[in-house]
């Protein structure tokens, strides 16, 4: 009896392989005629029978064997193969994650680079607020606005003479904001220890803070608001926050749980009638 092959091709799936394989197996020991075959034969012949049964499958089951032991040898090249390109990924993932956390940190320095920058360019800037406003009012009139508050509002009797001074556009109602900058620091320090003076006024001066610092002020407030209900002295100073003899910063690195970090620690002090005035 002639057995028929069949050939799979290599790049079928393993399943339909190993089926197609079990199949002909199957075919093979199924394949000799029922009808002249109809029940066990006795002895010999039977194992004669048997014996030319077994030789006609040995070849077929040899080829079955070969073809699964080059389907798992082709099986285990290609997992080879994935795991040298999952370790390949990886390991350029980290090399990317490490050159990003680098170009943050110097982002961060350029940042803070120019925070600093910013900063010393306004340092002899003020922001006035609340004071008289006038449709298309010229600098001059502003100016001498101005020069009027420091004078019959504040009590400063020395000359002060600004380089600058503007309004600044706003969508709020109300009068404009006024920017302005001294000639000197000398002059701005003695502008800003009369401030105290407009306390019966609606005028109000701050210094020109930049974003940044205006962000860590507002992140601050809260606390400071917190402080002065229990009755604890507290202040505002610069991007800073002093309640009674210690400075702290604000620690922001989580967006959402805003928390305080001491910086240093004063000498005890009695806190003045006005220390909630903020600097």
């Amino acid at each position: 009896m002639r057995v028929a092959m069949l050939h799979v091709p290599r790049g079928s799936s393993l399943g339909l392989r190993i089926t197609l394989l079990v199949c002909v197996s199957l075919l093979i020991v199924l394949s000799n005629d029922v009808e002249s075959n109809p029940g066990p034969l006795p002895g010999p012949a039977r194992n004669t029978r048997q014996s030319t049964l077994d030789a006609s499958l040995e070849p077929s089951l040899r080829d079955v064997i070969s073809e699964i032991q080059g389907m798992r040898s082709e099986i285990s090249t290609n997992f080879e193969k994935l795991n040298a390109r999952i370790t390949s990924i990886e390991t350029d993932i980290q090399t990317l994650s490490n050159e990003n956390l680098d170009l943050r940190k110097q982002l961060a320095n350029m940042t803070s680079k120019v925070d600093s920058l910013d900063g010393q360019n306004r340092r002899n800037n003020i922001i006035v607020y609340n004071v008289e406003d006038t449709p298309k009012e010229a600098a001059e009139e502003t100016e001498r606005k101005l020069t009027e508050v420091f004078a019959d509002k504040m009590g400063i009797e020395e000359e002060i003479n600004l380089d600058r001074v503007s309004r600044i556009p706003t969508k709020s109602t109300g009068p404009r904001p006024i920017i302005a900058t001294f000639r000197t620091p000398k002059q701005k320090t003695a502008v800003m220890s009369r401030v105290k003076n407009l306390k019966t006024h609606d005028i109000r001066i701050s210094h020109d803070y930049t974003d940044a610092v205006r962000s860590m002020r507002q992140g601050l407030k809260p606390f400071m608001e917190e402080a002065r209900g229990n009755d604890l002295f507290s202040i505002l100073k610069h991007d800073k926050l002093q309640i009674d003899n210690k400075l702290y910063k604000l620690d922001n690195t989580d967006a959402n749980n805003h928390k305080l970090i001491c910086v240093r620690t004063f000498k005890p002090r009695n806190p003045k009638p006005d220390g909630s005035q903020e600097q």
